[in-house]
Parts: C-alpha cells; structure tokens; sequence
C-alpha cells in the first residue's frame, strides 16, 4: 500500500515539474520603445509598436492615447503597460502610458 501511495506521489511530482515547466511566460521588458505603426489589413489593422525590425507588439489602449499614436504614426514613444497578453499569437500590451521621445 505503501509502495503504491509512492509511486503515486512521484509521478504527481514529475507531472508538476513538466507541466511548470511548459508554462509560457510573456516577457517584455517595460517600457519600451519604439516606432508606432498600424499592422495587418483593413478591417483587421491594429495599431503596434515595432521595438525593432524582429518585435512587434499590439498596443491596446484607451481611446485619447489611441487617437494620439494613430496621428502620429512613424514617430518613437516610450509605452509603459500594466498587462500584457497574447491572442491569435500576436503579444499585446495593454497600454497605460505614451510618452513622444523627441529625435533629432
């Protein structure tokens, strides 16, 4: 009975460890910057921020700041997010500040 109550727990441990271990964890580091751009097509465009030519990620925000970035497309804010999150894929980060970087 003994022997059947150890293998049990020993196989419960091995599961956990595997199936900790294939947890995805999103990390982004925070805030980022980048250039503000629009990604995909009509109707399904969204607006983005390309970190460089490899990392994009969807910006989700309220209202003012979207109608902000969508304006200023193609210049480089500083995002700072509460959450973020991943569907269809795509890394979304939900947006809780934008700040303009001014270049030269």
């Amino acid at each position: 009975m003994q022997n059947k109550i150890l293998v049990f727990l020993f196989i419960a441990l091995i599961g956990g460890v595997f199936f900790s271990g294939c947890s995805s964890s999103i990390k982004v580091q925070n805030p980022v910057v980048g250039i503000i751009c629009i990604t995909g097509n009509e109707p399904f465009a969204v607006l983005s921020i390309n970190i460089n030519d490899k990392d994009v990620y969807v910006l989700e925000c309220a209202k003012e700041i979207k109608d902000e970035l969508r304006k200023n497309q193609g210049s480089v804010y500083e995002i700072t997010y509460d959450g973020i999150k991943e569907t269809d894929g795509r890394i979304t980060l939900i947006v809780k500040k934008a700040v303009k970087i001014k270049t030269k």
